[in-house]
């Protein structure tokens, strides 16, 4: 190959700006985006000429806009418990984030445009949401609204899925405190559960679709001897833990319970359960 040959472009580099831009947005999937974008320097630099609009219509594709202002208030509540610890600041901070992700008094705010990394984690929660949503609504008692004829709708998935995302922002908020300071937040998450008076229905039945999955997760808890081998690789856990470490686990975030529910055997639950995190407080020997 001669030294023009080689100095020459190859003709995906010869590709006009646009055309490169209309590739970019056919793309299915934000994780896609990000790996064209990082393919060759001509997708980069089409990709950061027009990156938030692309991200944002490539994330459209994956979840319905009614369902995107709730995805995104999930996805910074997951930050919430690493920013502020327990006390008069978080308050603080729990009033503004449900002024302005969570106010029954105005619609939610559409953003223009969303960040790659944003768009990347909300991507991640969706696939939990999706697959919780779409096993949950094929439950005979789903309450699916019988004046829009008896089969299942479009809106009745998208329902689904705020109420899932809704349940994720709930653990995130509330986790830590719910078992470490319940009466300093008993009226805020009250009001976090009524400000969904038209959804409230879908809401407490993903609650309590998710509490029954779990039913078989909390009997190894309580009663397998299987569990017996990896609960005492937990730090601080006693004969007197388990309750907690149960409500410790109502709270985790969607991908986790679906990583326990799903596994195949009640070895491999009690593994998988062991090597999660859960958040639930030491109990003390004074409280034995």
């Amino acid at each position: 190959m001669d030294e023009g040959q080689q100095s020459r472009p190859s003709l995906i580099e010869r590709l006009p700006t646009e055309l490169v831009c209309m590739v970019l947005s056919a793309l299915p999937d934000v994780m896609s985006l990000q790996a064209a974008a990082l393919s060759c320097p001509l997708f980069y630099s089409a990709f950061m000429g027009a990156k938030t609009s692309t991200t944002t219509a490539i994330l459209l594709k994956q979840l319905d806009i009614s369902v995107l202002p709730t995805a995104i208030a999930a996805s910074e509540s997951a930050e919430f418990s690493h920013t502020y610890n327990l006390g008069p600041q978080r308050l603080e901070a729990f009033e503004e984030f449900m002024a302005r992700h969570f106010n029954p008094q105005q619609q939610p705010t559409l953003p223009k445009s969303l960040s790659l990394n944003k768009a990347l984690r909300i991507e991640r929660l969706h696939s939990g949401v999706e697959q919780w949503a779409k096993q949950s609504i094929e439950d005979p008692t789903y309450p699916h609204d019988p004046s829009s004829g008896p089969d299942l709708t479009y809106e009745d998935v998208c329902r689904t899925q705020r109420a899932l995302y809704r349940r994720e922002a709930y653990c995130n908020l509330f986790g830590e405190a719910i078992m470490m300071q319940p009466h300093e937040y008993v009226d805020k998450r009250r009001r976090f559960t009524l400000n969904f008076p038209q959804e409230s229905d879908t809401y407490e039945f993903i609650l309590r679709f998710i509490h029954e999955a779990l039913w078989p997760v909390f009997d190894i808890i309580l009663n397998r001897i299987s569990w017996n081998e990896y609960k005492h690789k937990i730090v601080g856990y006693s004969p007197f833990y388990s309750e907690v470490f149960m409500i410790g686990v109502l709270g985790l975030d969607l991908e986790k319970l679906r990583r326990i529910v799903m596994a195949e055997t009640e070895e491999d639950r009690a593994r998988v359960l062991a090597n999660i995190r859960v958040r639930a407080p030491r109990i003390s020997s004074s409280k034995k």
